[in-house]
């Protein structure tokens, strides 16, 4: 039987997923967590754009608002 697979089920067992990863790295250069790496790398596969910037105007031309400007006004 197969379980419906939902954008949070897959983000979250991306992360589990990714946090078994080995992380050879040393020294100063370990800023940012793999995971978060790894989640960065998927979300330009997931959205199909190079960047955020770019997802954001994509949103906006094609649906006439952007998730950026909806944060934005929430925060208002």
């Amino acid at each position: 039987m197969y379980e419906e697979l939902s954008i949070n089920r897959m983000i979250r067992n991306l992360k589990a997923t990714m946090r078994l990863f080995i992380d050879p790295r040393k020294g100063k250069n370990t800023q940012y967590e793999i995971v978060d790496a790894g989640m960065g790398a998927f979300s330009v596969f997931f959205t199909q754009c190079a960047s955020f910037l770019e997802h954001q105007r994509n949103l906006k031309r094609t649906k006439g608002r952007s998730n950026a400007e909806s944060l934005r006004n929430a925060s208002k």
